[in-house]
């Protein structure tokens, strides 16, 4: 006869959250002070952003977990947290996808809209202004603009990392040629820009951006 394992306490299971939850903060803080290390604590803005500290931090808690709670040999442990991880990656891919694709738009737009201000076109640059700066310019005055002339004194800006989306209608992009994947400058002037009716526009606003 075959003699069943007794449940786990909900004492166990509460105390398992509390350390997985633990687990979790201690592997984000680790994981961010490594790449802080590894950028020379200048701040890199692409490495210390939060989704990428978060994704370095899953494995390990996921790993954590599940040495916690097959302890008691909990039947299907293994294949419960393979459904959780399987759902969180697919929302993150879902969620990145969505957030290049509006990258991508607005890096298409600053391309246009930078040529077309280097070449001295103000009044086909205007149309890529906010409606409202439209209303009362006739053409795009770049005096106005300090950010924008920062903007230009810059090189060819290819990488879809530039484009920092703030919330759903709200962006800015942060003009310079040495970004990537993997490196971003910690210090540099951006761009502000508000989405309306699906489409991005400049708001003739911008800033220093800074990743401290």
């Amino acid at each position: 006869m075959v003699q069943e394992k007794p449940s786990p306490s909900l004492l166990f299971i509460i105390f398992g959250l509390f350390l997985v939850g633990a687990a979790a903060i201690l592997s984000f803080l680790g994981a961010y002070f490594i790449a802080l290390i590894y950028t020379g604590f200048s701040g890199n803005a692409t490495l210390l952003t939060w989704n990428r500290i978060a994704y370095l931090s899953l494995p390990i808690v996921f790993i954590f977990s599940l040495s916690y709670f097959s302890r008691r040999q909990i039947k299907q442990i293994f294949s419960i947290h393979l459904v959780l991880v399987t759902l969180i990656i697919l929302a993150i891919t879902g969620i990145r996808v969505a957030e290049f694709n509006e990258q991508k738009q607005i890096l298409q737009t600053y391309q246009q809209f930078i040529e077309l201000v280097k070449s001295g076109k103000t009044t086909e640059a205007n149309t890529f202004m906010h409606p409202e700066y439209q209303l009362t310019h006739e053409r795009l005055d770049i005096r106005q603009h300090t950010w924008l002339e920062s903007a230009m004194n810059t090189g060819s800006v290819s990488s879809t990392y530039a484009v920092h989306i703030e919330s759903k209608n709200e962006a800015i992009i942060v003009p310079n040629p040495k970004t990537n994947q993997w490196y971003h400058p910690s210090q540099s002037a951006f761009l502000f820009l508000q989405k309306i009716d699906g489409e991005w526009y400049f708001t003739g606003d911008g800033g220093w951006f800074s990743a401290d």
